[in-house]
């Protein structure tokens, strides 16, 4: 690979970890009708990270070097270096894991650890992203802009997602760094272009999860996902569930919802299947304490939607 090729990749790198960093001054949550018995969008589900829909939440690729030598043979290298003395799961639990799935499922071991730290609030770039509404709004929600400033403060961190090809890699054999691989997406490109797609394509490395006793380090790997979920242009707020309340218990993972302030909503947008009493209900949720949010009227015209009209609350 030529320097300079080498140079404009890296920079390529570059540019993708800033952008996590780079959130708009408006970020949107979609938010289903029945949401609104949970006071949505003044009160937001902070989601454990087992409870996400996503079940390669926290995941990370470990080396397993010795893994031809035979199972009963491994000493367990990555996974044991994880898991410390604060992991729930043992080394004995993740072997039988590995019998079950062909491999330790670290992910959920991260994702165990982290729920009795973390809470997850999704939200979006975009408010109108049409597979958004029918997955998340459900077609008779509605979607709350939120101040990201005033989001800011109300947790750990705050950034887009970074959606990747590769999962976060840990080698115990180098240090305690997980590692982000980035495909040289412009050689590949080129390459392909020129009919020769086959040669390896470069990986960049970049440090991101320095191995440490706080929980805030780890809980950075919930802010990469797999290219899949690409669409949902996703920011998260990583929040601290002691900020948070539960509104509800389950059998599996109580409901905990972070309470927001009424100066923080800019923005509600509303579309053709929301109900009437859902509109009222949401200028009597904000409308109490907060004036001037923008109400919008949304419809769904050549397979895109727009605003149709805006009313100032």
């Amino acid at each position: 690979m030529k320097q300079q090729e080498r140079i404009e990749a890296q920079q390529w790198v570059d540019r993708q970890m800033q952008d996590t960093l780079d959130v708009p001054a408006i970020i949107y949550k979609y938010i289903p009708y029945r949401h609104l018995e949970f006071g949505c969008p003044r009160s937001l589900r902070a989601t454990q990270p087992p409870a996400l829909n996503d079940f390669s939440e926290g995941n990370i690729s470990t080396y397993m070097g010795c893994i031809e030598s035979g199972v009963d043979e491994c000493p367990w290298e990555a996974s044991e270096a994880l898991i410390k003395d604060d992991f729930l799961l043992s080394p004995q639990e993740l072997k039988s894991q590995f019998a079950l799935y062909d491999g330790p499922r670290t992910a959920r071991m991260i994702q165990a650890y982290l729920a009795q730290f973390v809470g997850v609030v999704s939200f979006s770039t975009d408010p109108l992203i049409p597979t958004m509404w029918a997955h998340y709004a459900q077609n008779t929600g509605f979607v709350a802009g939120y101040n990201t400033q005033a989001m800011r403060k109300l947790g750990v961190e705050l950034r887009k997602v970074l959606y990747m090809e590769l999962p976060p890699a840990y080698d115990p054999r180098k240090d305690n760094v997980i590692r982000l691989g980035f495909v040289d997406e412009n050689r590949r490109k080129r390459e392909a272009q020129e009919g020769n797609p086959s040669p390896g394509i470069p990986v960049f490395e970049v440090d991101f999860v320095p191995l440490e006793t706080d929980w805030r380090t780890l809980a950075r790997l919930l802010f990469v996902k797999g290219k899949p979920w690409e669409y949902e242009k996703e920011v998260r707020l990583l929040v601290d569930q002691q900020t948070t309340r539960i509104d509800k218990e389950t059998d599996d993972w109580p409901i905990r919802v972070l309470d927001i302030p009424p100066e923080a909503i800019e923005q509600v947008y509303v579309g053709p299947k929301t109900p009437s009493d859902a509109i009222e209900t949401i200028h009597d949720l904000i409308g109490k304490e907060r004036r001037g949010w923008q109400l919008h009227y949304t419809s769904g015209h050549a397979y895109r939607m727009e605003v149709t009209s805006t009313t100032i609350c």
